[in-house]
């Protein structure tokens, strides 16, 4: 399951496309971007949130953004929102020359932080959060000169089940733009093993054919191998064989065509 929004509409103080604003004035359109202004609201109370039914447990939430202004917005993404007004997450955000990993549950904690240098108004940054069971991970990446400029892989277990995605702004700062966001799902692999018992096997003519054949003995087991005809044949099926004392081979019924030319090879 995934959604994503490049925001490329008509501008607007609303959002659209199922956007829930926690705080009317925080987001808008503008430009093809969803243009975030801090207004005093903190962040918990500025979500702009994807709907329930778009819900996830594990994830990867992305979104692009550029400091228009001055690089002292906060922007952030959240993941696996929930409980009242959806204020316990996880979320991962720029603050100053910091990546932070923190989540909110009843009241703020910071998990983890890395250095990400100095970043520039007008470079195009990407932000991505990804929740997988108790391992958290997220990154900074420069779009424009390709590289990652700080990552962070952690595991708690704090904020747990599934829960809503978000992108929000800081009480206070100048613009952020957003643009290109996603959301994926993550689903658990499966591990599937089946054993199979062969009994019957049959072989169709397309060039070359292998087949299996005993000596007059019934105690060698052979390989032939006839090359394509203008009229191939179906040398047989339905080969069985027995192990006993040694190795024995018995054929099964339905044998045809004519052995006697053939090239055999011992296995």
């Amino acid at each position: 399951m995934g959604f994503s929004d490049n925001f490329n509409r008509t501008d607007s103080g609303t959002i659209g496309n199922s956007w829930t604003e926690e705080h009317a004035a925080t987001f808008e359109i503008l430009s093809n971007k969803c243009r975030g202004t801090a207004d005093g609201t903190q962040y918990y109370d500025a979500q702009l949130l994807r709907p329930s039914g778009e819900a996830w447990a594990d994830g990867t939430v992305t979104t692009d953004f550029q400091f228009i202004t001055a690089t002292d917005g906060i922007a952030q993404v959240h993941a696996r929102c929930q409980g009242t007004n959806d204020n316990i997450f996880y979320l991962a955000y720029i603050n100053g020359t910091l990546l932070v990993l923190a989540k909110l549950s009843g009241s703020y904690t910071t998990i983890s932080t890395t250095s990400v240098g100095t970043l520039s108004t007008g470079t195009n940054y990407q932000l991505s959060l990804t929740c997988n069971g108790t391992s958290l991970d997220c990154s900074l990446k420069d779009l424009d000169s390709p590289s990652t400029l700080g990552s962070i892989s952690t595991t708690d277990s704090t904020v747990t089940g599934s829960g809503k995605q978000a992108i929000s702004v800081g009480a206070g700062g100048n613009p952020i733009d957003y643009d290109n966001f996603t959301s994926i799902a993550l689903f658990a692999s499966a591990n599937v093993s089946e054993s199979i018992t062969i009994t019957d096997s049959v072989t169709f003519i397309i060039g070359v054919h292998w087949t299996t054949e005993l000596d007059s003995s019934g105690q060698t087991g052979w390989v032939q191998r006839e090359d394509a005809q203008s009229s191939p044949e179906f040398w047989g099926y339905k080969w069985g064989y027995r192990w006993g004392s040694g190795i024995t081979w018995s054929k099964a019924d339905n044998v045809s065509g004519d052995w006697s030319s053939t090239t055999k090879h011992a296995i």
